[in-house]
């Protein structure tokens, strides 16, 4: 049996999280899940948001 309390890592690519952070389940996302990324992730979003935003 599962504990309520089990933790399991989620683990997303650079692309897979620029995929859902571009709908509107984003959001809902970061508001239930702890997400964490590597520094090479982090820096790869930051470029994105730079680059794509208005």
């Amino acid at each position: 049996m599962v504990d309520d309390e089990s933790r399991h890592p989620i683990i997303a690519d650079t692309d897979a999280l620029i995929a859902v952070a571009n709908t509107s389940l984003w959001p809902r996302i970061t508001g239930h899940l702890r997400l964490t990324t590597t520094n090479v992730c982090y820096h790869e979003l930051e470029r994105h948001v730079r680059e794509t935003s208005e």
